[in-house]
């Protein structure tokens, strides 16, 4: 089997691009016989560049970005495979070589938003905010009206930010369209980053999310959307997927072009049509953005997410009522009542969850679970453990353990732990 030299060009800043890339290795690691030479910015595909890597042997190209200027120039002129990922096609119509495009369903990525939002209810007013990028905007909120005009929803508008105005100046007119719109209203955005913009300008407005306003944004990039305030609500589109499909197709394109002995750049464009993939959206993940619930119950769950969150750092309830933003007899009173225990009896089963769970799934010392899980020592973690569950944590391991490891297991797991720590 012939190994293929592959230029793989994907951005690994955002989680959308380490997803993308996830895919591809997958595929990959699937038995495909692929030399992957990884590129992660379009100022690395220069003329120069490109045509020395072609020197040196290349078979085909994916690529999330080469569309402009020298590189898209470049791939036209190219004979080898392309397939480009989230990339328009309007820019290598032309294109003699095989070449095939893999994109997101952005009409469905839209109308998963509205039909997120039309399931909590009626809203008086509902809008979509576009990126100053429009393509995928545009059909995001084509999807997303589509549903709600089905519906019957009134009162829909939208927000396009001017590229002719700073970025205060365009969350100044944010914060007015959020104004203008009849509450309770419900909004939708291109991506999560410009959802993010929503949450600042209604709280510079005032407005409640998600008592007044509702919004859901797009890409559910964790380490951005878990610490909004609230936490954002976000569809997760099918990054990996999309990698995985566009590592396939351009195992298709290569194949066919060893095959096609015959081939040559200067042949019609009708034997060369290009192929299109679109890959549709995973889920969408409800959080807080979107959550109507009792006050209460939102103090709780916004405290559980911290202490979730911050638990191996060896927080204490006064931290978690700083994170609040309220007295610490306020956010005991709430946990009483819907929990049945107090923020620092809280703190403690989160903790002690997380134990049980490394003792039974891991050989790691008991020490090193304690600084782990926020332990100032072994010993406190001891007699926690102790007074919580009866015995040790070494004889409660030792109750767990149905299928002890062996010897050998043990050495290695221990010799891991220990790398790990």
């Amino acid at each position: 089997m012939k190994t293929h030299t592959v230029i793989v060009g994907i951005g690994i800043a955002s989680k959308a691009g380490r997803d993308l890339l996830s895919g591809v290795f997958s595929y990959i690691e699937n038995g495909c016989a692929w030399r992957p030479k990884l590129v992660q910015s379009e100022r690395e595909l220069s003329a120069a560049s490109l045509s020395a890597m072609e020197a040196d042997g290349v078979d085909g190209y994916l690529l999330s970005f080469g569309n402009t200027g020298e590189p898209r120039d470049f791939l036209m002129r190219s004979s080898k495979p392309l397939v480009l990922i989230g990339t328009e096609r309007e820019g290598f119509f032309g294109r003699t070589a095989p070449t095939a495009f893999v994109w997101n369903d952005n009409a469905a990525i839209g109308a998963l938003g509205a039909r997120h939002l039309a399931s909590l209810g009626t809203f008086n007013s509902y809008g979509f905010v576009h990126s100053l990028t429009t393509q995928c905007s545009s059909a995001r909120a084509g999807g997303f009206f589509e549903v709600l005009k089905r519906a019957k929803r009134g009162s829909m508008t939208e927000f396009h930010p001017s590229s002719a105005t700073t970025s205060d100046e365009r969350m100044a007119a944010l914060a007015d369209w959020l104004d203008a719109m009849p509450k309770p209203a419900a909004v939708m955005a291109a991506g999560d980053y410009i959802a993010l913009r929503v949450l600042a300008a209604a709280e510079r407005r005032g407005i409640k999310v998600p008592g007044q306003l509702m919004v859901v944004g797009v890409d559910n990039d964790e380490l951005l959307v878990s610490h909004s305030s609230p936490p954002l609500t976000s569809i997760q589109p099918g990054h990996f997927e999309m990698g995985f499909k566009a590592a396939a197709e351009l195992e298709r394109l290569m194949a066919s072009k060893c095959r096609s002995a015959g081939f040559h750049p200067s042949r019609s464009r009708r034997h060369m049509a290009a192929h299109v993939t679109t890959v549709p959206p995973q889920r969408i993940v409800e959080r807080e953005s979107t959550r109507s619930a009792p006050p209460a119950a939102m103090l709780v769950t916004r405290a559980k997410a911290f202490i979730k969150q911050n638990m191996g750092l060896g927080i204490t309830a006064s931290d978690v009522v700083a994170h609040l933003g309220c007295s610490r007899e306020l956010a005991d009173l709430r946990f009483r009542e819907i929990e049945g225990r107090t923020v620092r009896a809280t703190i403690e089963e989160f903790k002690l969850a997380e134990i049980r769970r490394l003792l039974k799934s891991t050989c790691r010392p008991v020490a090193t679970i304690a600084r782990q899980c926020g332990f100032k020592s072994a010993s406190h973690l001891n007699h926690l453990f102790k007074r919580r569950n009866g015995v040790s944590p070494r004889d409660w391991r030792l109750e767990q353990t149905t299928n002890p490891p062996t010897s050998s297991e043990l050495t290695r797991q221990l010799d891991s732990s220990k790398t790990s720590t």
